[in-house]
């Protein structure tokens, strides 16, 4: 690869990685779980089941079985997700992926998981109504803990919200991922990113 083309690269990749950071994490509504959804309980009751995690059953899932039916532009309604993503509203959960472009490299504590699925992906820079919406899942670092940006897949684990995210009418994110630790690993045979990347 010549210098000149060595430079498009680069810039054409940062440029994709802040509109995409800036997107997702920067610009949507962050409404709370109490007024996004109604699921009969209260941040309290939150905060202490996140303190009562260690005796509970850490439940693996992968991305597919978030696969849900919804309209980023008509109204939500939790009652619209199938029981089985449901039950897994606050419980804690294990699940493979990648970490979305970020601005920063370093000191991480929240970011979009790109989580590793068996189907068809989707390129970073589609129209975001071709993007299924679990394809996007907003991770918040437990308390103290940072990370750093890396392309490999990791396993992150922490509690999951339903909690539906909005930009200008639109839904942008549908699950959250809190209270998560996240630890490196390899990819599947099989597998591949949910959302990919290039010029």
């Amino acid at each position: 690869m010549n210098r000149r083309m060595h430079s498009v690269v680069v810039v054409c990749v940062a440029a994709l990685s802040l509109l995409a950071t800036i997107a997702l994490l920067g610009m949507f509504d962050r409404r709370p779980v109490s007024k996004a959804i109604d699921v009969g309980t209260n941040e309290r009751t939150i905060s202490k089941a996140i303190a009562d995690r260690s005796n509970e059953r850490t439940i693996d899932i992968e991305l597919d079985h978030l696969s849900v039916s919804v309209s980023r532009t008509e109204s939500f309604s939790v009652h619209a997700l199938p029981q089985s993503v449901r039950s897994l509203y606050n419980k804690r959960i294990r699940i493979r992926g990648y970490m979305y472009p970020t601005i920063v490299e370093t000191g991480i504590i929240e970011f979009v998981l790109n989580g590793e699925t068996q189907q068809k992906g989707v390129h970073g820079a589609a129209p975001l109504e071709h993007v299924p919406v679990h394809y996007h899942i907003l991770v918040a670092l437990r308390d103290g803990h940072t990370a750093e940006f890396s392309q490999r897949p990791f396993i992150v684990e922490g509690v999951l919200r339903i909690d539906p995210q909005f930009h200008e009418g639109m839904l942008w994110i549908l699950f959250r991922i809190d209270d998560a630790t996240i630890t490196p690993t390899d990819q599947r045979e099989g597998y591949y990113a949910s959302v990919g990347w290039g010029c």
